[in-house]
């Protein structure tokens, strides 16, 4: 009968491991009853019966203690991150994608991270960006409805003459309330391409109807016989918005 010794060698993590566990077990009182002996094996007696140098070991152990505090290091930056990303959720009262998060994570709070990371970070808090809203009409502008989309009658062509195209717009800003909470409200311009000066202008918390009627009136009030003496001259006053 054809006989095959195995012979078992284990790798360098290992013995490292092993040679670990044995010393943490003889700094214990009642180690050497356990093992038979008298007296505790002292830490260089144990690194000979495993057949380890001493300087090995020490810069094994230091080795171990930088990935240590490493990945420490690592875990609290990841778990501040999280914490913002929380307040950005807030902010924004839905899910971002890892673009706007990476954006608000890098302006805002001074992160220095990839949008892959924020994107790796994301997936292990679960989150799922949210499915913006489809707007029914954006894509059904031959159907003959109010929200058709109107003719091109500005055709990028800003810069006419004063008064002629009117740009408008609406945006959201930030401002400290005195709790120390980020409140958000929401600016409506009118804007005069040609001149680049705002005609009028309104703000709100509340994005409806009245912020844009406001900013409308104010212009109508401020520049109202401006823009009539352009239309007397039988010219258009066209008013462009997304």
């Amino acid at each position: 009968m054809l006989r095959i010794k195995l012979e078992f060698i284990p790798s360098r993590s290992i013995v490292m491991n092993m040679t670990e566990s044995c010393i943490e077990n003889f700094r214990r009182e009642e180690a050497p009853a356990e093992y038979g002996l008298k007296n505790p094996l002292k830490q260089i007696e144990i690194l000979t019966i495993f057949d380890i140098r001493e300087s090995c070991w020490r810069s094994a152990m230091q080795r171990r203690q930088l990935w240590e505090a490493k990945l420490k290091k690592e875990a609290e930056e990841r778990e501040i991150i999280e914490w913002h990303i929380v307040e950005i959720v807030r902010r924004y009262c839905s899910i971002p994608g890892k673009r706007v998060i990476h954006r608000e994570l890098v302006a805002r709070y001074g992160h220095t991270i990839s949008s892959k990371r924020v994107k790796k970070i994301m997936n292990g808090m679960r989150l799922v960006p949210s499915i913006p809203w489809r707007n029914p009409y954006k894509f059904d502008a031959t159907h003959d409805h109010p929200q058709t989309a109107p003719e091109n009658l500005v055709n990028q062509n800003f810069f006419i003459a004063p008064r002629r195209v009117i740009l408008t717009d609406i945006t959201y800003l930030y401002y400290q309330k005195p709790l120390g909470t980020d409140k958000v409200f929401y600016l409506c311009v009118f804007k005069d391409a040609f001149t680049s000066e705002i005609l009028g202008h309104s703000t709100s918390e509340r994005m409806d109807i009245s912020l844009v009627r406001e900013a409308y009136e104010m212009m109508m009030n401020l520049h109202g016989d401006e823009l009539q003496a352009v239309k007397q001259k039988g010219l258009a006053v066209l008013i462009h918005s997304d």
